[in-house]
């Protein structure tokens, strides 16, 4: 299916993401032209490669964390096949400290390791987001698992 990319939203100033792979989503969004903070939470050994790789690329403007403690709320969290692998009682820590944040983009399997993802998303994380502009789009190439979905969940302009 056809996918545009857009720079981020410029009222942005700090950015969230959840297991960030390797780091190529920062490496993407600053392409963009973001210019605000941007903060991974992962493994440290993980982050050990985002930070070689960030280094490599010049992105200096982000911090790392695997202490779920040192996050807080921002205008955008991401959770790319990520923040919907984690055990419930982890997101649920995480999620208490992030759930303020303004905007999320998340991409989940319906179900994995035996948690219905869609059931979480529908009955425990958007409940908190009543009166914002909530948008599903399957990803009919991801089939496994249930289906695979992207969520964004924004205010209303």
């Amino acid at each position: 299916f056809p996918v545009t990319i857009q720079a981020p939203n410029s009222n942005l100033d700090t950015i969230l993401e959840f297991g960030a792979g390797i780091g190529e989503m920062a490496e993407i969004i600053f392409k963009l032209g973001f210019k605000g903070k941007y903060v991974i939470y992962d493994f440290p050994e993980v982050s050990n490669l985002q930070k070689y790789l960030h280094k490599t690329l010049n992105l200096n403007n982000i911090s790392y964390t695997g202490d779920y403690n040192d996050l807080k709320p921002v205008d955008l969290c991401i959770g790319t096949w990520s923040l919907t692998e984690m055990p419930l009682d982890l997101r649920e820590k995480i999620l208490r400290n992030t759930l303020q944040s303004k905007e999320w983009l998340i991409a989940y399997s319906n179900k994995i390791f035996n948690i219905d993802n869609d059931d979480y998303i529908h009955n425990t994380f958007l409940p908190n987001y009543k009166g914002f502009d909530i948008n599903f789009i399957d990803i009919p190439s991801m089939p496994w698992d249930g289906g695979t979905k992207y969520l964004t969940v924004k205010p209303f302009k």
